[in-house]
């Protein structure tokens, strides 16, 4: 995935994190560990908007908890795995 498409993912997932939770702005760490994590997910070419979408919220949720970026990391592709698998699934007859 080229940049463009990551920071258009990025700009979604931003977006929609800011709107339920009043800590974030545009300047936030966070929105650059986002682009980082989102970047290196997105080298998977199975993973597409929507996955990337679920992973990135999933990865915000979780650096808010744990406070890791090694957890969140985790804990977002594994969303994105899942969501994967899901597709996949759905795809077979």
């Amino acid at each position: 995935m080229t940049s463009q498409p990551v920071e258009d993912v990025c700009a979604v997932i931003w977006h929609n994190y800011m709107l339920v939770n009043d800590g974030g702005s545009e300047g936030d760490d966070r929105r650059n560990e986002l682009y980082r994590f989102i970047r290196d997910l997105s080298a998977c070419p199975e993973y597409d908007f929507d996955i990337l979408q679920v992973a990135g919220a999933v990865y915000l949720k979780k650096l808010d908890e744990f406070g890791e970026d090694r957890d969140a990391r985790r804990a977002g592709a594994e969303a994105a795995a899942r969501s994967l698998k899901s597709r996949i699934g759905q795809a077979d007859p």
